[in-house]
């Protein structure tokens, strides 16, 4: 995870370098010879990658406060199980794969049920109910979680992302 997300910058490199043509096709081709060598952190490198678009439009003012686009960004490998608020770097994985369906999201169970009526939304509290049978990455900072019904929660600060 530190060489990809602190050397090769893997995670990040085509949203840190959207400026420049190509910034696309330059981390497909960094991603492709590194995971030659170390495939075992493929799922959260390309999830942390992944979430950034869709984090960016869905933020909330809590979420940007605490820097969650520049942490998921940083060249910084931060490991530490510890808030998100007081970590350097964040990496994202997903809680996708349930017993009963394989990788086959839908005959995903689980679902996201708002833990206030009145509270809906990104950056809003939800109870997950449901069986996860495979997790990423558990040593992330943002844990995405995949049912049908409902848009993935992130239970490390229990709001939608």
């Amino acid at each position: 995870m530190r060489i990809g997300i602190e050397d090769a910058g893997v995670a990040a490199y085509a949203w840190t370098n959207a400026n420049r043509g190509g910034s696309h096709t330059a981390r497909s081709a960094i991603t492709y010879m590194l995971y030659q060598v170390e495939s075992g952190t493929q799922c959260p490198q390309t999830m942390t990658f992944a979430a950034f678009p869709s984090l960016k439009q869905h933020l909330t003012s809590a979420q940007a406060e605490l820097g969650w686009l520049e942490k998921l960004t940083s060249r910084i490998y931060d490991h530490r199980d510890i808030p998100i608020g007081d970590k350097d770097g964040i990496t994202l994985g997903m809680s996708m794969t349930e017993r009963q369906g394989g990788s086959d999201v839908r005959a995903n169970t689980t679902v996201a049920t708002p833990v206030a009526a009145d509270a809906v939304g990104p950056g809003q509290a939800y109870l997950l109910n449901g069986h996860k049978w495979f997790t990423s990455a558990p040593m992330v900072g943002i844990d995405c979680d995949v049912g049908p019904s409902v848009q993935p929660a992130v239970h490390a600060t229990l709001a939608t992302c």
